[in-house]
Parts: C-alpha cells; sequence; structure tokens
C-alpha cells in the first residue's frame, strides 16, 4: 500500500503544502515513520473507526502542529447578512466555535466537543 500510495494524498491540502515546505531530511523523517506505523497496522485487523484513531495519533505524534484545522463558516444563509464564524477542530481540545477576532485580534474559543468518549 505504501509503494502504490502516497501519504500525501491523504492529507489535507494544507497539511500537505506545510510539508512539502520542509527540509528533505524532515520529509524522509515522515515518510519512514509513517511507513513503519503502516507495516505495525498491517499486522492487526482494524474497523474504519481505530483505523482513524490510529492515523490521527501517528500524525500528531510526528507533527504536533498538524493536528488541527481552523475552517470559516457563513452562520446565515443569506450572503447579504453573512456573520462568518470560526470553526476549530484539534485532536487535544476537540471542536471548538468562535464568532469571530474580538477588536483587539484575540479569538474566543469556546468548546463544542472535546472527544471525551477517546
Amino acid at each position: 500500500l505504501f509503494k502504490t500510495v502516497s501519504y500525501k494524498s491523504c492529507l489535507p491540502e494544507s497539511h500537505r503544502f506545510e510539508i512539502q515546505k520542509r527540509n528533505f531530511l524532515d520529509r524522509f523523517r515522515i515518510r519512514k515513520s509513517l511507513k513503519c506505523f503502516l507495516k505495525k497496522l498491517g499486522n492487526c485487523p482494524v474497523d474504519e473507526y481505530n483505523l482513524k484513531l490510529k492515523y490521527l495519533i501517528e500524525l500528531s505524534g510526528i507533527e504536533p502542529s498538524l493536528d488541527s484545522e481552523t475552517f470559516h463558516v457563513n452562520r446565515s444563509s443569506s450572503y447579504l447578512n453573512a456573520t462568518i464564524s470560526l470553526v476549530r477542530v484539534t485532536g487535544e481540545t476537540g471542536i471548538q466555535t468562535s464568532g469571530g477576532c474580538r477588536p483587539d485580534g484575540i479569538v474566543e474559543w469556546k468548546t463544542f466537543c472535546d472527544f471525551q468518549e477517546i
């Protein structure tokens, strides 16, 4: 599997760009770590839930800054009255929402779900 599918094709586009910016040794280390992970995983029968969980754990162990994504969301159904809010998904703090930036530029996050069952 590792020889036929690039691990980068399974990552969000922003993560791919971050990895491509890194030097050769960093990219080699990431590729080697994922290859070892896939070899270990190949010997274990797992369901889809466990596979996703193990992938996220491995990704956050390799590069902690890659374990979060922030999305801009339009809360209004009308484009004329568009209210933009932010949604952040991280492995450590779960799903958080924000109404946007305060005038001083600081974003105040409210926890929506913290993945306690994991």
